[in-house]
């Protein structure tokens, strides 16, 4: 589901000055905003992936320990 987000997001980016999808005041075109979108999407789905792939092979997802943290 988030990779098919991502692409129509990637998609809607591309066709947003065709259809003159602008912000009201400003007239700044969504494009960009959409691209930026649907590349934080699909970094999220290949993360996810990730983390399945890590619960699948050892049972536990590592975490990333982050200075000083007991946990």
């Amino acid at each position: 589901l988030l990779f098919f987000m991502a692409w129509r997001l990637w998609h809607a980016g591309g066709t947003a000055s065709k259809f003159g999808e602008t912000t009201q005041q400003l007239l700044i075109s969504y494009e960009p905003f959409y691209y930026l979108l649907a590349a934080s999407v699909a970094i999220y789905a290949v993360v996810i992936l990730l983390d399945i792939w890590q619960l699948l092979r050892s049972g536990e997802v590592v975490k990333l320990k982050l200075g000083n943290d007991p946990l």
